[in-house]
């Protein structure tokens, strides 16, 4: 979402589009330990591989639907700094209140169906430990061969953070909108209307 980017730890890394993606030093760093411990853990070198390289896909689609939502709504991002449950995105102009809220939920709506998706070929245990919101008991049935158990696991964090608003995640940006958008009190009226709806 708009907003000053990190200056330190930012490496560039490709363009998507015209837009410029970035990766902070701690996405690769998360992706370091959580490789080594994948391999403590006891998965293969190319299970653990296969595994934050899946972690890394689901951050970057992620962040791919708040691009493509920008795009689509015709709001146009000039580059992305992307951490280990996100990213900040900064656009040529500051969007509206709607524009911003509507390209800040296109990311969590996202790892949602790719949580969804993971749990499609889970066992029925992890399932139910799930459904019922059991947590601690859903990772207690993880095993170094359980991939898509982790993956649902992850995009559920990365839905769940999302939706808290401390910086660098999407809830975050959300509310600084508002707050920017303040002074004008039909901007933050159509903002809690558009909220209402949504949720």
């Amino acid at each position: 979402m708009q907003s000053e980017l990190p200056k330190w730890g930012v490496l560039d890394l490709f363009s998507f589009g015209k837009v410029l993606v970035r990766v902070h030093v701690s996405l690769i760093l998360f992706l370091v330990g959580t490789g080594a411990i994948c391999l403590f853990s006891g998965m293969s070198q190319v299970e653990s591989l296969l595994l934050a390289s899946l972690i890394l896909s689901s951050v970057f689609i992620h962040e791919a639907c708040h691009i493509v939502t920008a795009f689509y709504i015709g709001i146009r991002p000039l580059e992305t700094v992307i951490f280990p449950f996100g990213g900040i995105l900064r656009f040529e102009k500051s969007p509206s209140v709607r524009d911003a809220t509507l390209v800040m939920l296109a990311g969590p709506v996202c790892s949602l169906f790719l949580f969804l998706a993971f749990l499609l070929d889970a066992s029925p245990e992890f399932l139910t430990a799930i459904v019922n919101l059991e947590i601690r008991h859903a990772t207690s049935l993880l095993g170094p061969h359980s991939i898509r158990e982790y993956l649902s696991l992850w995009n559920l964090a990365i839905f769940t953070l999302n939706l808290i608003p401390i910086y660098p995640f999407d809830a975050y940006f959300a509310f600084e909108t508002i707050r920017r958008a303040n002074s004008n009190d039909k901007d933050v009226g159509s903002m809690l209307r558009y909220l209402q709806i949504v949720t």
